[in-house]
């Protein structure tokens, strides 16, 4: 290699590898021991997680702090002999051995799983700071294990090739791009609302991720940067709602409007050169406050407020999701079918969810007789025993709306059922409503018919 190996605070390294030496937090000289964090930074780190833990031990939330390793912790082979004598963890030489013989369970450093990963393909970008798509899918999965949650997320995905032009590669003033491989997700339910494109730099950024076709409905506030950001579509296939913030400090605030199951605290490792207390930093509810070149779309707004409503205003939250995921089916045999408060899962298997308390499938366009008795049948599987009802037009324009003396009630039982009505052609319009179960949660129609009797 001829030239100077560092140039523009990067470190020209082997094969085409690139890593961050300088900036503000000084990586290499860390990891080289060259530099050590303040006692006040190592100190800040121990009362920050110490206080996260009690508070959210308190109020049974789960938790833990993930330190995602920095690139020259995992790739040190691509590292230049010069600077690879003496290269060691910036966490566990100095933040690691803070805690005492025991590191606490939920205090973890997510280098083992990434060189685990390592063994079959690359986990960092060859010019770039981040992981790759395949090392955040990794770290990911770590977090999902670490909660005791379902962490077999890959067949979500589907690989496609694409270009990067990475950090690194930015900061020496190349614009070459190398091929990378995307995870894309085979289903794509989840809804993301992210305030970053309306702010003037990342400070005050906040994203809410829903997705009505999660593994499970558990929720998670997420507090870190850009690294877990970038996983947080993997963590989304398991996760019902996230709430993501970027910065280094605890929000209880917003944890306690938001009301997850779990919260995870994240930090890239080279941040740890600096770590503040947390009682030092300041709500992102208030971030924005008052600037007026914030203006976020009504959609994004309308979204936080839902989410933010989860604890105190429920209501709030289920119209919203309800509201947003309205859709339109084809049903077969029946035309159009209008999904209201209710998510389709699986639409080849008939798998459906009931966001609120009064889902609604409504068929505009049937092909009712016009005299003669028919046959409404169903079958529909719940978890749990609830209530079907049936409402059906009359004949006239005004009785085209639904009403309770054009209704039908049959009881379910947990497991399959089979629920028959019989109408009279010459009293029903062409409109039918279905109110599937008066609950929310997953349930099943493998069929639904209207025939002649």
């Amino acid at each position: 290699m001829t030239g100077p190996l560092v140039q523009n605070n990067v470190l020209i390294g082997e094969d085409g590898w690139l890593y961050l030496y300088g900036g503000g937090h000084k990586e290499f000289d860390h990891f080289l021991n060259k530099r050590q964090p303040t006692p006040a930074s190592v100190a800040n780190f121990v009362d920050n997680f110490q206080a996260r833990q009690q508070y959210c031990n308190a109020r049974g939330i789960g938790f833990a702090h993930f330190v995602l390793p920095s690139k020259p912790a995992v790739m040190p082979e691509h590292v230049p002999s010069p600077y690879r004598q003496g290269l060691d963890s910036l966490f566990e030489r100095h933040f690691r051995p803070a805690f005492g013989d025991k590191t606490p369970a939920n205090l973890r450093y997510s280098r083992d799983a990434l060189l685990a990963a390592k063994d079959m393909a690359p986990v960092f970008l060859k010019t770039d700071t981040h992981n790759n798509a395949f090392g955040a899918l990794h770290i990911a999965k770590d977090i999902l294990r670490h909660f005791d949650l379902p962490s077999d997320i890959e067949d979500f995905f589907f690989q496609r090739e694409g270009w990067a032009l990475g950090d690194l590669s930015i900061m020496l003033g190349r614009q070459d791009r190398e091929p990378i491989l995307h995870l894309e997700e085979k289903h794509n339910h989840i809804k993301v609302f992210d305030n970053l494109p309306f702010l003037s730099s990342n400070t005050g950024n906040v994203l809410v991720m829903n997705n009505l076709a999660s593994v499970t409905t558990k929720r998670c506030v997420v507090i870190g940067d850009s690294f877990i950001k970038s996983g947080l579509r993997y963590l989304g296939m398991v996760f019902r709602d996230i709430l993501y913030v970027r910065g280094p400090y605890f929000q209880s605030d917003v944890i306690e409007l938001f009301g997850p199951d779990f919260v995870l605290c994240s930090n890239t490792e080279r941040y740890l050169a600096t770590v503040m207390p947390d009682r030092d930093g300041h709500s992102l509810m208030l971030a924005t406050y008052g600037d007026q070149t914030y203006k976020p779309t009504p959609e994004l707004v309308d979204a936080f407020k839902a989410q933010l409503s989860f604890v105190h205003h429920p209501q709030r939250y289920a119209e919203w999701t309800g509201r947003f995921h309205d859709d339109t089916m084809k049903w077969p045999g029946l035309g159009d079918c209008l999904l209201r408060h209710i998510a389709v899962i699986d639409k080849s298997k008939g798998s459906f969810e009931a966001l609120t308390q009064t889902p609604r499938m409504i068929f505009d366009h049937l092909p009712m007789p016009a005299e003669g008795a028919v046959k409404v049948e169903l079958s529909i599987t719940v978890a749990e025993a609830s209530t079907l009802r049936l409402f059906y037009s009359g004949k006239t324009k005004d009785e085209r709306h639904f009403s309770s003396a054009r209704s039908l009630t049959r009881q379910l039982g947990a497991g399959a059922n089979l629920v028959q009505f019989q109408l009279d052609a010459k009293a029903c319009g062409r409109r039918m409503r279905i109110d599937p179960v008066n609950q929310s949660g997953a349930f099943t129609i493998e069929r639904i018919s209207i025939q002649p009797v």
